[in-house]
C-alpha cells in the first residue's frame, strides 16, 4: 500500500475496540473528583492521601491552545468525536474507493439491486506506521493487531431511491441502517439477537458551535452498545 495512503488511516477508525482508558469521561466509568476547599495552611487528610487525579492539561496543537485530556487523563469529549468524525470521513470518501478490493457480486432479496463485497487486508508493517499518536488524540497501538494485522470488509449496491417493491425511499434506508443500527442489525444479521445501549454521552444541543469541524455534521450522538451474538460452527 501506497505511504501516502497509510498516512491517511487514522487511530481511532480501527477493527480493536477501544479500552475504558480510551474513552471520554463519564460518570459509570470515573467516581466523583474530591471537592477542593482552601484551607488555613492546612490540608486535610483527605486530600492528603489521595490528591486525585491532575487537573485538566492542554497541548499546542497547529499553532492553537487545544485541550486534549480532562482531569481523569481521558480524552475530551468534544475533541474525540471531532477526530473519530475526521477519520471515519477520511476512510468512507478516500480510503475505502482507493484500497478496497472487490471480491463478489450477489443479490440480497428482497432488493433487486445486486450487492458487492469489498476487502482489505492490512498487514502488520503497515499497522505500525498509521499515526498512533495523533496530537489531536493519541491513542497506542493495541497489542492485538500489532503481530496479525487487519481484515476488513465492505458491501457496496445501488438502489433507486423510490418507494416500490425491491427498493426504498432515501429515508427509508437512513433510518435502517444508520439510525438505530445495532437494533435494526438484529433483522437482517441471523447470528446477531439483540442490542442494547451501555453508555450514552451528554453532547452540546448545537455542536456546531463549539467549531468549524461540525458544521458539516447533524445529529451527532455517541453511545456505547453491546450486542449478543450466536456464534456457529
Amino acid at each position: 500500500m501506497p505511504p501516502l495512503m497509510i498516512s491517511k488511516f487514522g487511530n481511532y477508525v480501527r477493527i480493536v475496540p477501544l479500552k475504558l482508558e480510551e474513552l471520554p469521561s463519564h460518570p459509570v466509568l470515573d467516581p466523583p473528583l474530591p471537592r477542593r476547599r482552601p484551607s488555613r495552611g492546612r490540608m486535610s487528610n483527605d486530600l492528603r492521601d489521595n490528591p486525585g487525579p491532575p487537573r485538566k492539561t492542554t497541548q499546542i496543537v497547529n499553532g492553537s491552545d487545544a485541550s486534549t485530556l480532562d482531569a481523569y487523563g481521558r480524552p475530551n469529549l468534544l475533541p474525540f468525536i471531532k477526530a473519530v468524525l475526521e477519520q471515519a470521513v477520511t476512510f468512507v470518501d478516500e480510503i475505502l474507493p482507493a484500497t478496497f478490493k472487490p471480491v463478489s457480486k450477489k443479490l440480497a432479496p428482497p432488493a433487486k439491486a445486486k450487492v458487492q463485497l469489498l476487502k482489505l487486508e492490512i498487514t502488520s508493517t503497515e499497522l505500525r506506521e498509521i499515526p498512533w499518536f495523533d496530537p489531536k488524540v493519541p491513542r497506542e497501538m493495541p497489542d492485538d493487531i500489532a503481530d496479525i494485522g487487519e481484515t476488513w470488509f465492505a458491501r457496496k449496491s445501488l438502489h433507486e431511491n423510490c418507494a416500490e417493491k425491491g427498493t426504498a425511499l432515501f429515508s427509508e434506508f437512513d433510518y435502517g441502517i444508520r439510525i438505530g443500527h445495532p437494533q435494526h442489525e438484529c433483522d437482517y444479521m441471523p447470528n446477531v439477537i439483540d442490542a442494547w445501549k451501555v453508555l450514552s454521552w451528554n453532547i452540546p444541543e448545537n455542536p456546531a458551535e463549539e467549531g468549524p469541524v461540525f458544521k458539516d455534521y447533524q445529529n451527532v450522538s455517541m453511545s456505547s452498545m453491546y450486542k449478543s451474538l450466536v456464534l456457529r460452527s
